[in-house]
C-alpha cells in the first residue's frame, strides 16, 4: 500500500509540472513568407526579395534558419539573436535568364530552437 501511495504521489508531482511545461511552449509560434514583387515582368535576372516573419512566444532567442528554393537549392544556415516577439528575415534572389515565363518560390525554414517552415512564397516571373 505504501508503494502504491508513493507512486501516486510521484505521478501527481509530475502531473503538476505539466501545465508549466505546456505554458512555456515553443519559442517559435508562427512563420510566414511573402515575395516582393509577387509578379515580375522585365529584364532578367529578376531582382526578387523574399520576406519572412517569425512570431516568437519568448525572447530573446537564437534562431537558426535557411531559405529553401524551388530550384532545389537553399541558402547557407543563418543565425541571429531575436530580441522581440516578431522577427523579420529577408533573402534576395536574382531569377531567370532567357526570355520566358516561370513560377518560382522560396520558403523559410526555422531549424532551431524549433523546426517549422512557412508556406511557399510564389512569384510569377516573365523574362523579356
Amino acid at each position: 500500500m505504501r508503494k502504491l501511495r508513493g507512486l501516486l504521489c510521484m505521478a501527481w508531482g509530475i502531473a503538476s509540472l505539466l501545465p508549466q511545461a505546456a505554458s512555456a511552449g515553443s519559442a517559435v509560434t508562427g512563420v510566414s513568407a511573402h515575395a516582393r514583387p509577387a509578379q515580375y515582368r522585365g529584364d532578367c535576372p529578376a531582382p526578387l526579395e523574399f520576406v519572412g516573419t517569425v512570431k516568437l512566444g519568448r525572447h530573446p532567442v537564437v534562431l537558426e534558419y535557411v531559405w529553401e528554393r524551388s530550384n532545389h537549392t537553399r541558402s547557407e544556415v543563418r543565425r541571429i539573436q531575436a530580441r522581440s516577439a516578431k522577427q523579420i528575415l529577408t533573402d534576395a534572389w536574382g531569377v531567370g535568364g532567357p526570355p520566358g515565363k516561370m513560377q518560382v518560390w522560396e520558403k523559410l525554414t526555422i531549424l532551431s530552437p524549433d523546426m517549422i517552415s512557412s508556406g511557399q512564397a510564389r512569384v510569377e516571373v516573365d523574362c523579356r
